[in-house]
C-alpha cells in the first residue's frame, strides 16, 4: 500500500511534464501530409573597374587635351535591368606651395561634358582632362595637384 501512495503523486508530475510538451511546431493540419517554407537568396551585384593609374612624377598635363588613361569595366555582374555607371569629379589643381589654382575638365570620350558614362563588359573609355593652355602659360612655377575622383554605382 505503501508503494502505491508513493507511485501515484510521481506518476502525476510525469504525466504532466509529459502533457506540457509541445507535439508538433508546424501548422500542417490534419489530413495534410506536406508544408511549405519560402526561402531566399541573395546575390550581389559584382564588378571589376580599372581607372586610370595616378600621375607619376615623369608625367604631368599639359595644355588642351590630356588623356590620362581608359575606364574599363569586366566581370559584370548585374540584376537585370540594371547597369553600371561611373562619374567623374574634381575640377582644380592646387599649387603644393602656394594657394593659387588652376581649373581643369574631365570628362569621359570626346564629349567635353560628358561626366558621366555606362560601363559595359569589356568595353574601354578614355578619360581627358582638358586644361586651358593660356592659362596654364600665366600660372606661377611649381606643382599643381589635385584629385579626380571616379564614383560608381548600380542603377
Amino acid at each position: 500500500m505503501k508503494i502505491k501512495k508513493a507511485l501515484i503523486p510521481l506518476a502525476l508530475t510525469a504525466l504532466l511534464a509529459f502533457g506540457a510538451a509541445p507535439v508538433l511546431a508546424g501548422d500542417i493540419i490534419s489530413p495534410a501530409t506536406t508544408g511549405t517554407a519560402d526561402l531566399r537568396a541573395q546575390v550581389d551585384a559584382t564588378y571589376t573597374v580599372v581607372i586610370p593609374a595616378s600621375m607619376t612624377e615623369d608625367k604631368s598635363l599639359k595644355g588642351g587635351t590630356n588623356t590620362i588613361g581608359a575606364l574599363s569595366a569586366t566581370s559584370l555582374n548585374l540584376e537585370p535591368g540594371t547597369s553600371l555607371t561611373c562619374t567623374l569629379s574634381g575640377d582644380t589643381l592646387t599649387r603644393e606651395k602656394g594657394v593659387e589654382t588652376l581649373a581643369y575638365n574631365a570628362h569621359f570620350g570626346a564629349d567635353q561634358t560628358a561626366k558621366t558614362t555606362t560601363l559595359t563588359e569589356s568595353t574601354a573609355i578614355d578619360v581627358n582632362v582638358e586644361v586651358d593652355s593660356t592659362r596654364l602659360a600665366q600660372a606661377k612655377a611649381g606643382t599643381y595637384r589635385g584629385t579626380l575622383n571616379f564614383t560608381l554605382s548600380v542603377q
